[in-house]
């Protein structure tokens, strides 16, 4: 196979697969000056995290990750959804586009699957995606800061109630 047509193969295998996973992932939280105030999205939801693989390799540190799929409810109020967990109501604007990304202190801290917890990471969750369009989706992360809040990752779907 010619230099081109390798560079073609591995270009279109880059772009499926961002049009699959990248499309997921939100970088920053939305800012409140690109939060939808159309109310395009707002009312209930459903959460409905896929299960995911039971451990997840990240560098050298391995996630035990729970392994089970899960649903919950969560609420967009004027641009502004909210979900309340672990005995905290957390808050997150959604961009005009459907785009959010909510990050969800735990007051926990990560262990290393090798022993103590030696750097005292907190561990972060996240959810993030997009409620726009036919098939709304995204991520839900369980991560430790140390690790860019990279962690137990599972597929998320929404579904307005």
């Amino acid at each position: 196979m010619s230099i081109i047509k390798q560079l073609a193969t591995i270009s279109l295998i880059t772009i499926l697969a961002c049009s699959t996973g990248c499309a997921s992932r939100v970088n920053r939280p939305v800012s409140d000056e690109n939060r939808d105030k159309e109310s395009l999205y707002d009312g209930r939801w459903q959460v409905h995290l896929f299960k995911e693989p039971r451990t997840q390799a990240i560098g050298r540190d391995n996630f035990r990750c729970s392994g089970k799929e899960v649903k919950f409810t969560m609420a967009v109020h004027d641009g502004v959804l909210k979900l309340a967990r672990y005995g905290t109501v957390h808050q997150a604007n959604v961009a005009h586009d459907g785009s959010f990304r909510l990050e969800m202190p735990t007051k926990s801290t990560y262990k290393r699957s090798r022993g103590a917890n030696n750097n005292k990471s907190e561990v972060t969750i996240i959810l993030q995606g997009s409620l726009a369009g036919d098939e709304p989706s995204g991520l839900h992360t369980i991560g430790a800061a140390y690790l860019n809040n990279q962690g137990c990752e599972a597929k998320t779907k929404y579904s307005r109630l």
